[in-house]
């Protein structure tokens, strides 16, 4: 037989499962369930916990229930899991406070039950310090899920703050000047519709006086992803926020809202 040189062909390439639903725990914090065939895993930031099938959502959820009524650290069945009386951690995955708890029941219950689930829609949060929106979305054609949080703080002069959990990274951005939306929508437009590689936006931060924005091309999972990031060498400053053009029209969208609640 004559050999053949070169690389054999793997009929067994490995491909990432794909999620059935995403469902919101805590848009505030941004915490949701990814639901697949035969397990789950709770994301919360860019922590992703272990995998739960439905055995371990099922004692997960008898133990929730009887948690309010517990005192100091409870301990659960799965060792992945611990509880406080207002802490949640799974794996490497914190939930806080009341609203992640009603959360993780009703997101457990959905996938126990086999849904109905629904599309995650955006969040508008009303306090006594001004207005929130958030929304998620998926960035590309894979499991990769970014937040986009804007607020409008109402308490002294009117400032905002833009903040991207992308699937790696995260951003976090503070300004009062309105045109700032503006400049950034026109990076992305450019960025998406253009071979441009980056764009620099000049800004003015109160601590900090001028302050470059990059918004700038680079390769992940062999797609164009467009990411964000600031000349200041500080923490969480630097984050994903879309792959795939589509993902970039929905950014768009979500600044257009942004605009509508700056310009009330």
């Amino acid at each position: 037989m004559k050999e053949k040189t070169g690389f054999v062909d793997n009929p067994l390439i490995w491909k990432p499962p794909v999620a059935l639903a995403s469902i919101n725990i805590d848009p505030t914090r941004y915490s949701h369930l990814l639901i697949y065939e035969k397990y789950c895993q709770v994301v919360v930031g860019h922590a992703t916990s272990p995998s739960l099938n439905k055995s371990d959502a099922e004692t997960v959820l008898s133990e929730l229930k009887v948690l309010i009524r517990a005192c100091g650290t409870t301990k659960s069945k799965l060792s992945a899991i611990k509880y406080t009386p207002s802490t949640i951690r799974i794996g490497s995955c914190l939930l806080l406070g009341k609203e992640c708890y009603n959360g993780l029941i009703r997101s457990l219950e959905l996938y126990i039950a086999d849904g109905p689930y629904h599309k995650d829609k955006p969040y508008i949060v009303k306090n006594a310090v001004g207005e929130q929106m958030v929304s998620k979305e998926k960035v590309g054609s894979i499991n990769l899920f970014s937040w986009w949080d804007f607020k409008r703080h109402s308490f002294g002069e009117l400032s905002y703050q833009l903040t991207i959990v992308g699937p790696y990274e995260m951003f976090s951005f503070g300004f009062v000047d309105k045109s700032f939306i503006d400049k950034l929508s026109e990076a992305i437009k450019c960025l998406i519709e253009t071979d441009t590689r980056e764009v620099k936006i000049d800004t003015s931060w109160e601590w900090f006086g001028e302050l470059n924005l990059r918004v700038f091309k680079q390769s992940i999972c062999d797609k164009p992803a467009v990411c964000i990031s600031t000349d200041g060498i500080m923490g969480n400053q630097r984050s994903l926020i879309f792959i795939s053009k589509e993902s970039g029209v929905q950014f768009l969208k979500f600044l257009d809202k942004a605009k509508q609640m700056v310009n009330k």
